[in-house]
């Protein structure tokens, strides 16, 4: 019980899982139900008209050729939303008793939370009132010891369910007996805020508790945060979020409700990154914080291609993976000396080399999942434990 109820992450713990998830190859199967509807875009300097007809949740595919000058060097990063989410919560299920303590409103006590109960109406030998007030704390075994009713579970109940199960244990010595519990102290149900914000610290739930209500928490944002480019570590998932959307749009799709031992790390600004994934050699998180990063840069980043690459088939997945932009480019072109596909990226950008034409963006979004959620959770382990 101790493990279900109180699954603590400890930084150290985390760094040695690092290695572990840089290795795994998750195994994903998406439903073509729910992802998005490709739609062929022709652009027209800084603007496009859809050839399939608008569609709002569509993604955009273009290529360098039928991109404007400008918008192939243009720097505007948009980062991973929240999109993952779904898919992460069905490949990764909680426990019935996760889903019971973290899927509903109400607060179920946990370890180390301290309790003050009060008894009405009985005399205390100390104080001289007819209250008997006692501190509680529960243990690591999940009990309480109270007077008369000795040693009794505690965690995982409601503060309504206890007190109905001291009142019954109670009875056998008091008449009708009422009794009045609060939580003195949250000691289980915490949350790590961390990065750049004012005062990186540990805050302790009370209720339901948002993701800006917890930066607030912590005195608030520093001026070098990329609020593009934050991450919640939540049991062993990544959940990339748009803080720069949620606070300039209002997009409350983005305020997620924070849950127990959830651990939200805040980047700097200058952390710029694009991942590259598929059939290169050494796939991964390449940086280029200060300084331009084009395709051919990142393929001999990532030690070149493997012999299965499909060179003429890269895709340059840009603005997230709700609604991307994906520019196709042909590296035969490039190795021919046509400079204009050998584009710019942008941060956060994802290169992905496939190993035979794709062009379907559901097939697309399940070869990139599995190694992109293991580069992300790396990234981010690596990030805590500076």
């Amino acid at each position: 019980m101790t493990h279900d109820i109180n699954r603590r992450l400890s930084y150290k713990r985390l760094y040695s899982m690092a290695p572990f998830y840089l290795i795994l190859v998750f195994s994903f199967s998406f439903a073509a139900a729910g992802c998005s509807t490709v739609t062929h875009v022709k652009w027209e300097d800084k603007s496009y008209q859809s050839i399939a007809g608008a569609n709002n949740g569509g993604v955009l595919e273009t290529t360098p050729r039928e991109m404007s000058a400008e918008q192939r060097k243009s720097v505007n990063p948009i980062y991973l939303s929240p999109f993952l989410i779904k898919k992460m919560d069905e490949t990764h299920p909680l426990s019935p008793k996760e889903e019971a303590l973290e899927g509903r409103e109400e607060y179920y006590l946990g370890y180390h939370d301290i309790l003050t109960i009060t008894v009405f109406g009985r005399q205390d030998p100390v104080k001289g009132t007819t209250d008997i007030t006692r501190d509680a704390e529960i243990r690591d075994d999940g009990m309480i010891s109270y007077p008369l009713i000795g040693d009794l579970m505690a965690a995982g109940l409601t503060i309504p369910d206890l007190q109905q199960n001291i009142i019954e244990k109670l009875k056998e010595y008091i008449t009708n007996p009422k009794i009045d519990i609060q939580v003195k102290e949250y000691g289980s149900r915490d949350v790590s805020i961390l990065g750049e914000v004012n005062k990186p610290r540990v805050i302790y739930l009370r209720g339901k508790t948002t993701l800006l209500e917890a930066v607030a928490k912590a005195d608030g944002l520093t001026d070098k945060a990329n609020l593009k480019g934050v991450y919640i570590i939540r049991r062993d998932r990544i959940i990339p979020i748009d803080l720069h959307t949620l606070i300039t749009e209002g997009d409350l799709k983005y305020n997620l409700d924070l849950k127990r031992k959830d651990i939200v790390y805040i980047p700097n600004i200058q952390d710029q990154r694009v991942y590259v994934i598929g059939e290169v050699k050494s796939p991964g998180v390449i940086p280029f914080a200060g300084k331009l990063l084009t395709v051919a840069e990142v393929i001999g980043s990532a030690g070149d291609f493997k012999v299965s690459a499909k060179k003429s088939n890269i895709k340059i997945i840009r603005g997230g993976l709700e609604k991307p932009t994906i520019i196709t480019v042909d590296f035969n072109r490039i190795i021919e000396g046509n400079i204009s596909e050998n584009i710019e990226l942008h941060s956060e950008d994802i290169v992905f080399v496939p190993a035979s034409l794709v062009g379907e963006w559901n097939k697309i979004l399940e070869q990139i999942t599995p190694s992109l959620q293991t580069i992300l959770f790396g990234l981010t382990v690596e990030n805590l434990a500076r």
